[in-house]
């Protein structure tokens, strides 16, 4: 049986909830003191009150509402006192399903009505049952006068009006609309009042608990708040909703228009609620509701991520994807949960999972939840330098394939922050010899966990760039050249040619690999037998040399000829794209971080002069218009 921690409504209390009682260790998101001074709010109140659980989709209202009311089949659950606060539990979303933008309002009137009514008979004595039968009936009885009138007809509700009556009492003429609904206002107060003690200071009082706003259409959500303040709200009643502010606010755009909802949402808003709570997620203790929840999930070495150290990586992973919304957290358990059923049930594969391989797939669940694009991308190419171009924010807004996640983000710059954030999590976690790099070897924690969870059969790949350095590892064994392996190790993989993410490597060939910048042919790297290594350039030599001056003035003008050069006339033929070649001698004649810093630079030098180059066309091209 599934844990019930990964229900969809995340409390589910079946007994009392005095101090001590085991039903408070389900309290993983820290609401109690919360709950326990709303509840001494509602008991003692003027009345009426409308109370306003505020908060985005997920964000714990329910869980709150739970706390509260408890479990109406378990009299003694929740924090209200039930021998003074008769609850009345209604959700407005089963009714929507069923009831058009009309008809909804007043089926919900029916429906509270009628819970009203069944409530107060569960729990008056006997000698007061009669008085609410009539009460009940003459209620009832005018909202089917008001409906017969507009001749609207409300889908799931049927009254048999004729037995609410008391003997010999006959159904409402038909009136005037308004006043009719006046006289049911009368009639829901007197109805209160059979539990009610309005006039006593903290006196017995009905708790209506309305939930599932946000899940019904703004507008008709809008309309069902202006039905309750309207016609339910009268003295020993407290409303608790819970509601969005923005599902409001939404509503009233499309009932009165933008410009209304700018200049009133807020006065109109503050006119129904007159207590607003909001939820207070920022103070939720995500680590312990994780935690609970990779248990329930049977999530792969869920005790050895109850240290604190992986607890605190698991949280920084999820306020980066999914947030703190606890209902999306658990999206993402459940996911798992799905994901751990499928790698047990397939035998043939490798199902055991080390404490580092349950931090990684946790983190590619949450990113194929909250941002499916951006996992589908990766998932297209899953590589390391796929992956460190995620952090790149001009790669991210010129990828086509994401554009669809950021034209659903309210703040782009946030929604590439947060992309941002998990990468780089995620390097750390990876980068176990803390080189600032994400090694092929590094990198086969995520394949094992995108091949073990079944995300995919896509074949990886490894990067271009490292499977040259094979090439050159290959060419350069035969010992004619001992230079070219430590110059490799200790100058190139260092440089910015090999670890910056914006030069990509591009196999042209068993021999070559192109080097992009920007869209633009930087060069290539060549390796042969009889030339293990080199470096070509895809700009002038002399224009080079100009550039060189100023990024390495210790260098003079000669040997600045022999460092960069055109290509020689045995080398016209050679292999790969440019005009310019590195004299590679040079570089290994200089120590290993002088070398760097003269490679960096003439790196530097050929991006200069490839962009000059493009701002230089462009302008050429508009005095040609």
């Amino acid at each position: 049986m599934v844990n019930g921690l990964l229900q969809e409504k995340p409390l589910a209390i079946t007994s009392g909830l005095r101090d001590g009682s085991d039903e408070r260790q389900l309290d993983r998101l820290d609401l109690f003191s919360y709950a326990e001074a709303l509840k001494e709010y509602i008991q003692t109140c003027d009345t009426p009150m409308t109370v306003g659980l505020q908060g985005d989709w997920g964000s714990g209202k329910t869980s709150m509402m739970n706390m509260l009311r408890g479990d109406e089949n378990h009299p003694r659950s929740g924090l209200l006192m039930k021998t003074r606060c008769l609850i009345v539990n209604f959700e407005t979303w089963s009714y929507s399903q069923f009831n058009d933008r009309k008809t909804l309002p007043m089926a919900c009137l029916f429906a509270l009505t009628q819970k009203l009514g069944n409530a107060l008979n569960a729990e008056i004595s006997q000698d007061k049952k009669g008085d609410v039968k009539r009460v009940f009936g003459r209620a009832t009885s005018r909202l089917v006068n008001v409906l017969k009138q507009t001749k609207v007809g409300v889908p799931g509700i049927q009254i048999p009006v004729g037995a609410m009556l008391e003997d010999g009492q006959e159904e409402p003429e038909a009136d005037d609309l308004s006043r009719q609904m006046l006289e049911f206002k009368r009639d829901f107060s007197e109805l209160v009042a059979q539990w009610a003690e309005p006039d006593k200071a903290g006196g017995k009082r009905v708790v209506i608990c309305v939930d599932d706003l946000d899940r019904i259409e703004p507008v008709i959500a809008l309309e069902m708040l202006e039905s309750i303040k309207n016609f339910l709200d009268v003295e020993g009643c407290v409303f608790v909703l819970a509601v969005d502010y923005e599902v409001v606010q939404e509503g009233m755009k499309q009932k009165l228009g933008i410009d209304v909802q700018k200049t009133s949402g807020k006065s109109f808003f503050d006119k129904i609620i007159q207590l607003p709570f909001n939820m207070p997620k920022d103070s939720y203790n995500i680590e312990r509701y994780i935690k609970e929840l990779i248990k329930a999930a049977n999530f792969p070495e869920a005790d050895g991520l109850a240290r604190a150290d992986r607890l605190a990586y698991l949280r920084e992973i999820t306020l980066a994807t999914v947030g703190g919304n606890p209902r999306s957290i658990k999206r993402v358990l459940n996911y798992a949960r799905l994901l751990n059923l499928i790698r047990a049930s397939n035998r043939s594969r490798d199902t055991r999972f080390t404490i580092d391989d349950s931090l990684i797939l946790y983190s590619m669940i949450c990113m194929q939840i909250a941002w499916p694009e951006l996992f589908a991308h990766f998932m297209a190419e899953p590589s390391t330098e796929t992956f460190q171009n995620l952090e790149n924010w001009e790669y991210l807004e010129r990828t086509p394939e994401l554009q669809p996640l950021f034209n659903r983000a309210h703040n782009r710059e946030k929604l590439m922050n947060d992309i941002s954030t998990f990468v780089d999590t995620m390097f750390e976690q990876l980068d176990k010899d803390g080189d600032g790099q994400i090694s092929d070897k590094e990198f086969e924690t995520i394949e094992k966990v995108l091949r073990a969870a079944q995300f995919t059969a896509v074949e990886f790949k490894r990067r271009p760039r490292d499977v040259f350095v094979d090439t050159i590892t290959r060419n350069a064994s035969d010992g004619n050249n001992p230079g070219i392996l430590n110059f490799v190790e200790e100058v190139f993989k260092k440089s910015k040619v090999y670890v910056n993410p914006d030069i990509k490597y591009r196999a042209s060939g068993t021999r070559y690999v192109t080097l992009v910048y920007n869209r633009k042919q930087l060069g290539s790297v060549v390796s042969l037998k009889r030339n293990p290594f080199v470096i070509r350039l895809n700009a002038n030599p002399h224009d080079l040399h100009k550039r060189l001056a100023d990024l390495l003035p210790n260098i003079n003008s000669e040997e600045m000829v022999h460092l960069v050069r055109d290509l020689e006339h045995e080398q016209g033929s050679l292999t790969g794209f440019g005009d310019s070649v590195v004299n590679l001698e040079k570089l290994m004649a200089q120590n290993p971080a002088d070398a760097i810093k003269t490679l960096n630079a003439i790196i530097t030098a050929v991006e200069t002069s490839l962009y000059e180059t493009d701002i230089w066309t462009s302008a050429e091209r508009l005095r040609a218009r």
